[in-house]
């Protein structure tokens, strides 16, 4: 049964151990999959399939999986869920991520858009 597949798979997998307030972001954090064979998307630009995975995996911004520990995962649930519930009570911002943020401010003006003219119209 698939269920009893993904329950084996959980187990065969170790897991570094992090304590849950480490400072290090979470793209950098990542579990080690065990396995005979390894996955294909981790030295592919392609992340895996939604079926070949199992657990929490996060696609870091050079686009390989990073697979979550359990008390990883209810950190990051916990942390997101104080982050929208501070978005939507309108509360000050105290829960930080460290987001990708694309590149370099250098990179970026050269990259601008031209600003918006809206088109003429025609009588």
């Amino acid at each position: 049964m698939d269920t009893q597949r993904i329950a084996k798979e959980r187990e065969s997998i170790a897991y570094t151990a992090l304590p849950l307030n480490d400072p290090t972001p979470f793209d950098f954090i990542c579990a080690i999959p065990y396995s005979d064979t390894p996955l294909k998307a981790a030295s592919s630009p392609v992340p895996p399939s939604y079926n070949d995975v199992s657990g929490p995996v996060i696609i870091d911004k050079d686009g390989k999986p990073q697979y979550l520990t359990p008390e990883q995962e209810v950190e990051r649930q916990h942390r997101l869920e104080t982050a929208v519930r501070e978005k939507m009570l309108g509360l000050p911002r105290t829960t930080t991520f460290e987001w990708h943020q694309g590149p370099s401010s250098s990179v970026s003006e050269e990259l601008q858009l031209p600003p918006y003219t809206p088109k003429e119209e025609k009588e």
